[in-house]
């Protein structure tokens, strides 16, 4: 889901550019960025129920999910719907959370379903009818502090920094431009 476009703020405009959620007030605040973005498609979508999801006649050349396919019951379902709005020889840039043992509180206040291994997701990915080109590992260094907060009873905090926020966002900005090769596009991240 496009959430509130932090990340959308970093993509690369294109011809057709879409960005989809499932929450009313995420979509609200994605059409503010129409403004001075009129390639941008703002659009529901629920990644479960494929009559939902925006088509173009060839199929998407990129979709990007970030923080998604964890948050449903049925995964392989919410993948195989990617797929099929994708043009044939289209790419898709998923970012999971890792760690199965790291499963904890903060996960379920998320309203994770799983975290995932290697070998999970690409087992899931593969039954969804997808190639896995390359897995990337992100933010090692976030576990141990997950893993403890996780078991020490935290969950989501009206009082985050927004600093921090903005510099999480910024890093998975980062990530996921360098697994499209887009990295040179914004060479201020």
């Amino acid at each position: 889901g496009g959430g509130v476009g932090n990340m959308t703020l970093h993509l690369v405009p294109r011809e057709t550019f879409v960005v989809s959620d499932v929450n009313p007030l995420y979509l609200h605040q994605l059409e503010k960025l129409r403004l001075d973005r009129p390639y941008l498609t703002v659009q529901y979508c629920d990644v479960l129920k494929a009559e939902t999801f925006p088509r173009t006649p060839d199929g998407f050349d990129t979709v990007i999910s970030l923080n998604v396919i964890e948050h449903m019951a049925d995964d392989r379902a919410a993948l195989e719907n990617i797929r099929a709005a994708m043009a044939p020889d289209g790419h898709c840039v998923v970012l999971v959370p890792s760690g199965p043992w790291n499963y904890g509180t903060v996960d379920t206040a998320l309203g994770h379903h799983r975290r995932y291994t290697r070998a999970s997701l690409v087992a899931v990915a593969g039954a969804a009818g997808f190639t896995v080109e390359r897995l990337i590992p992100f933010n090692r260094a976030g576990s141990l502090p997950w893993w403890v907060a996780s078991r020490a009873g935290a969950g989501i905090v009206a009082d985050s920094d927004p600093a921090a926020e903005w510099r999480e966002t910024e890093a998975k900005a980062r990530a996921v431009l360098a697994a499209l090769g887009l990295a040179a596009y914004n060479p201020a991240l």
